[in-house]
């Protein structure tokens, strides 16, 4: 049976090789979309990770606000581009939208 943090060839980003274990993050732009929908520009700060991330079209993850909650979230991004990743949300439920220069968990 497989692991919770077996999850085939993306395994190689995992925090310390666990799925629950965060990366942190900057957000480096937002660009305002429609009012209360925003799209953030944001890069990891471990540098390594940064240049070997991978991702594919659709594929989702959990972004957190130290000490108020996590929310889902789709990389709206190209998997193409390797200057920045991106996510688009709306303004809804309790976690705050971050700002630029925010730190960021993302997993």
């Amino acid at each position: 049976m497989k692991g919770v943090t077996d999850i085939g060839h993306g395994r190689r980003f995992l925090a310390r090789g666990n799925v629950y274990l965060p990366h942190i993050a900057v957000i480096e732009r937002i660009i305002e979309e429609t009012p209360g929908v925003r799209t953030f520009h944001f890069n990891f700060k471990d540098e390594k990770l940064r240049k070997e991330f991978t991702f594919e079209s659709g594929q989702f993850g959990e972004y957190s606000v130290f000490g108020i909650g996590e929310a889902p979230f789709c990389i709206s991004s190209s998997p193409t581009r390797s200057d920045h990743l991106e996510f688009a949300m709306q303004r809804v439920g309790k976690v705050p939208m971050p700002c630029t220069g925010s730190v960021l968990a993302l997993r």
